[in-house]
This record gives C-alpha cells, structure tokens and sequence, in this order.
C-alpha cells in the first residue's frame, strides 16, 4: 500500500507530495488498484520503470485531489512527445523520483510561471568528476566547495538545480535546451538557495527573467531542488 504525504507550503497555491515505494513490491495490478492509467509506452517497459511511473503518478493524483478538493473527479496525467506530463487545464506541475521515492510539485497557473521538482541519489565521487564538464564549471563548482558542501554532493546539487530549472522552463520553451544556458551564480547556505544566471540570448528569445533561485535539501544519499518561477 502506497502511504502518500501530501504538503501545503508556505508559497501561494503550491503544492508537494511524496511517496516512498518498492519496485520489487510492484505486481501490474497496481495500476488498475490506484486507478493510474498505464502509459502505452510502458507495455514493454522493465518493471523498476514501471513501478516509478506508477508512484510519480500517484503523487500528482494525491497533490491535484488537494489542489481541486477531494470531491472532484481527476484526470489521468498522460505523457507529452517528451515523456512531460500533461496537467489538467490550470495547473503547473513536475514530477520526480529515485529508485525508491517518488514526489511532486503543482501549483496553480494564474499565478505561478513554472515549476521543476528534481530529486537525485548522490554522485559516487569519481563518477562526479566524469560527470564534472557535463553538469558545471569550475567557478560554478567553487561557490559550492567554498560553502564546505563537498565535491560529489556539489555536483550532484548543480545537477539537480539545473534539472529543476529545466523542468520549471519546459513550458516556456516547449523544447529541449542543455545545462549551459544556466550558470550558478550564488549560494546561501543559510535559506539552502541557489541562483542561477541565464544566458542572455536565452532570454531575450524566448522572454525569460535573467535570474532564477532553487531551493535545496541535502539528506544523507540524496539531494532534492525546488524552482518556482
């Protein structure tokens, strides 16, 4: 049985929620129990895809049933050309997950431009220098490794932050964009928040704002973003 937490924040109409699950626990009747309409991508799908899909979509169903009130009747949440979720008319969301936890983040449109939700397992320290010229540079890197954040946690976070950021933009952009248009720009420790600097040329094409913050949360394997726009 999915045990789903379901938070009101402090931040106008937004909305998160958060499962934690077991792909070996997952059996395909799950789907019809939680009344999730399986993606017909996911027919040939691996059961640890499967069980993911099916807790993300869970926790958009909980946050929409606090969202509309649990008297109305919710939508199935299908999947876009890029695998992005399609949200009821009105609403923003995002939707992410690990192996073992799923969460999601919605929010009304009227009065939010986006939202990205981004959770990660921390980056073993050698595949996060692979991974290094990928994700960030190194002056992006510094202004965590200067906050004695250490360097796998840091590039995992820059990871996630951007991720968020991506999620948080998709609408706005309706395409895909890489981690370089983004640039980490400065950290506070003390609120958790990043803020990131957008490239200008990004901007200006498609009207965004020049600055976005993320907010984060360090656990001890895991590392989760929030950005509101």
């Amino acid at each position: 049985m999915l045990q789903c937490s379901v938070w009101r924040t402090e931040q106008p109409d937004l909305i998160i929620s958060g499962v934690q699950f077991s792909a070996e626990r997952f059996t395909q009747s799950l789907f019809q129990e939680y009344a999730i309409v399986q993606n017909i991508n996911l027919d040939q799908a691996v059961i640890k895809r499967k069980a993911e899909y099916l807790a993300g979509r869970y926790c958009a169903k909980q946050a929409l049933k606090q969202h509309f009130g649990e008297n109305q009747a919710i939508c199935d949440i299908p999947s876009g050309k890029h695998r992005e979720p399609i949200w009821p008319t009105g609403v923003l969301g995002s939707i992410t997950h690990t192996n073992t936890y799923a969460l999601c983040a919605i929010g009304d449109i009227e009065s939010l431009n986006g939202i990205g939700i981004d959770m990660e397992e921390i980056l073993e320290t050698n595949n996060a220098k692979e991974l290094a010229q990928q994700i960030h540079d190194q002056q992006e890197l510094k202004l965590l490794t200067l906050n004695n954040i250490p360097i796998n946690f840091s590039t995992t976070l820059i990871f996630s932050a951007k991720e968020s950021i991506f999620k948080a933009l998709y609408n706005n952009v309706s395409g895909y964009f890489g981690f370089e248009v983004a640039r980490l720009s400065k950290v506070d420790t003390a609120r958790q928040s990043l803020t990131f600097c957008l490239d200008k040329n990004f901007c200006d094409k498609y009207r965004l704002v020049s600055h976005v913050d993320c907010t984060y949360f360090l656990f001890e394997n895991k590392v989760l973003t929030l950005c509101v726009i």
